[in-house]
């Protein structure tokens, strides 16, 4: 999955990249609990790239989505 920042935000700091990320496969697994896990990808401004895997969210979150 990937989220797409608009073109006139600022950049996010490695957490906020890391809270959306973890956010949003959560959410997804919540919708689908058939997925073991999710991978997001943040797009921000100048085409720089950032995610993470679900697996590396806190153990808690992933816990609560199953």
């Amino acid at each position: 999955m990937s989220i797409q920042l608009p073109e006139d935000a600022a950049g996010l700091s490695d957490l906020a990249v890391d809270q959306s990320s973890c956010t949003v496969a959560v959410a997804r697994m919540r919708q689908d609990p058939t997925l073991g896990s999710a991978q997001v990808t943040v797009e921000q401004p100048g085409g720089r790239l950032a995610g993470r895997p679900s697996e590396d969210c806190p153990a808690d979150a992933a816990r609560r989505s199953r």
